[in-house]
């Protein structure tokens, strides 16, 4: 998916389609009403040859203009065999305001046949009435046929706090996926602001993956050396340079030192909290149960908490004491919550021989303090079975 830009109604169909394009094959396909339920949806098919452009439209009726929701999700599905290499697709609103969810002019990357982005509204845009879709092929010889589409408002108002979740599937391939959270909450994003993802996408490897703000700024969550082919984790991330009031994307991006194709995956769900609260005082456990840390397996260590109120701080901090008897290549470190959470601390140092004793500060804020904490030692993409080393023991401030 891309990040849209919004256009002036009078150069849609000009600057940004090209004034010698053409309609092809199909006209403009029939308007269905939304209902009240805000839902515009267009089945007729729409085949675009290349080099042309053909348009779409639907209507959305009776939608309460006291709406104050900011987003609509367009959702594209196109038949098998359309060629999805370079097309470029804009939406006009009813009062003329453009949208730009793909673009493709100087370069393009190819969109899955099944596609679905959230776009944020412009200040008071009006949802009822007719919305205009426009699919441009910049291809010379392919054609493309869309199925079908629809436009749905997001009938959920924006978040008036700090914390923000989005459920939505978003599939993920050979282009970029686009996720959206609106945040609403003053001041700038904490250093210690918090993502967490649930992806499913095999081979990890060959994807980049961003907390992206509305400036553009990419921040890259990286994965622990031990996730393949998924992301169930929370990540933290230093976007203090930033304001926290704005609309935060999650971005999964094939990676340029890969070849294609890409495999397909699914972006299940993510989170995200720019100015996490814990409490001022902080609690201290220690766990010195020593464990042998072997290639073939995970290394898990407890410590319960019991006694104390609240959540746990925003400056929470794990110190982890390992003895190295091979070269530490491949640990990954996870502080599990009660409730399962996993939040990345970090992998351990590349080509390690020396006794590793290191702090990681780590934001669970939005747990409860009380309950069962684990340590979770991973080695990962080792063949063979010895031991790496001993854990010789842990501590946890919350």
């Amino acid at each position: 998916m891309h990040r849209f830009t919004r256009l002036l109604a009078t150069t849609v169909g000009a600057a940004l389609l090209g004034a010698a394009l053409t309609v092809a094959t199909t006209a403009p396909a029939a308007a269905s009403p939304g209902g009240p339920s805000c839902v515009g949806v267009n089945t007729t098919d729409l085949t675009v040859i290349g080099s042309k452009s053909g348009s779409s439209t639907t209507s959305i009726e009776n939608c309460d203009p006291s709406f104050t929701g900011s987003t609509i999700k367009l959702d594209l599905h196109f038949t098998a065999g359309s060629d999805m290499s370079a097309l470029d697709i804009a939406l006009l609103a009813p009062a003329g305001t453009g949208y730009h969810p793909v673009a493709c002019s100087l370069s393009c990357t190819p969109i899955g046949l099944n596609y679905t982005i959230r776009l944020y509204l412009a200040s008071n845009e009006l949802r009822s009435g007719t919305w205009t879709l426009t699919v441009a092929n910049r291809s010379f010889f392919g054609n493309a046929t869309l199925d079908s589409w629809q436009v749905a408002v997001d009938l959920t108002k924006p978040p008036t706090g700090c914390y923000g979740t989005n459920g939505s599937d978003v599939a993920t391939g050979s282009f970029v996926a686009t996720s959206m959270i609106p945040i609403a909450c003053n001041g700038k994003a904490a250093a210690n602001t918090t993502v967490e993802v649930h992806l499913n996408q095999p081979s990890l490897s060959a994807f980049l993956v961003y907390l992206v703000a509305e400036n553009n700024d990419k921040y890259l969550l990286k994965p622990a050396d031990d996730e393949r082919d998924a992301m169930n984790t929370v990540y933290t991330v230093d976007v203090s340079s930033e304001g926290a009031y704005q609309h935060w994307r999650l971005q999964i991006v094939p990676s340029p030192y890969y070849v294609p194709p890409f495999p397909a995956g699914v972006l299940d769900s993510w989170s995200l909290n720019v100015a996490p609260v814990g409490p001022a005082t902080a609690y201290t456990a220690s766990n010195n149960t020593a464990q042998t840390i072997w290639s073939t397996g995970q290394v898990s260590s407890p410590i319960t908490v019991s006694g104390v109120g609240g959540n746990a701080s925003n400056h929470s901090t794990v110190r982890v004491r390992i003895t190295p008897t091979n070269d530490v290549d491949y640990l990954s470190f996870y502080l599990i919550a009660p409730d399962g959470t996993r939040y990345l601390l970090g992998n351990a140092p590349y080509d390690h021989t020396a006794p590793i004793d290191e702090t990681y500060p780590v934001n669970p804020s939005l747990e409860l303090r009380n309950g069962t904490w684990k340590l979770l030692v991973s080695p990962s993409g080792s063949s063979g079975n010895y031991a790496y080393g001993t854990l010789q023991g842990w501590t946890l401030t919350v």
